[in-house]
């Protein structure tokens, strides 16, 4: 006897930023889980380069500081994970919220849900050891005010229905930090 249920198409994932830490990690996790990925890139056969060919992630030609280049990535995509940071990790400021609005338009585009990785930059160095989701957000650093403006804007979206999950973990560890673990 054979198992006649029709099978389900995989899964797709956008991934802006699987070339680095946390998106590459992101990737592996849902290729495991049966997800297909889609990768945006400004270029993107030199991602594929760092990934390498074994990877299987399609790559889309785009910047994530564009609304309709996210938009058009995130056509057809259950999750959008929000992996990139600012080129070189500077100009904060003028980049975080722009890459952010991208993506909470292409979730509101196409119905994606949105992975975030956060930090703990929203909080007061002397927050103490266990900071717990209704601590009081008080940043020290420029990142981290910023970092509150983005979770006040997702919080925000969420009331008009964009659904988005904020991953905060103390720090990123592992044999890829950039200290070596």
């Amino acid at each position: 006897m054979t198992n006649s249920a029709p099978k389900t198409a995989p899964k797709t994932a956008l991934v802006i930023g699987a070339t680095g830490s946390f998106g590459g990690h992101a990737v592996v996790a849902l290729i495991k889980h049966g997800w297909r990925i889609r990768a945006l890139a400004r270029d993107p056969k030199a991602a594929s380069a760092k990934t390498g060919d074994h990877m299987p992630i399609d790559w889309v030609q785009g910047d994530a500081l564009s609304a309709d280049d996210v938009i058009a990535a995130a056509q057809g995509v259950q999750i959008i994970v929000q992996a990139a940071n600012p080129p070189a990790y500077r100009n904060w400021a003028g980049t975080v919220m722009p890459m952010m609005k991208a993506v909470l338009a292409a979730a509101e585009q196409t119905g994606a849900r949105i992975v975030l990785p956060a930090s703990v930059y929203n909080f007061a160095p002397d927050s103490g050891d266990w900071i717990s989701e209704t601590a009081p957000q008080a940043p020290a650093t420029r990142k981290g005010k910023i970092r509150v403006e983005v979770e006040a804007m997702f919080r925000e979206a969420s009331g008009r229905g964009i659904r988005a999950l904020v991953v905060r973990a103390g720090d990123f560890f592992g044999p890829a930090a950039p200290w070596g673990g």
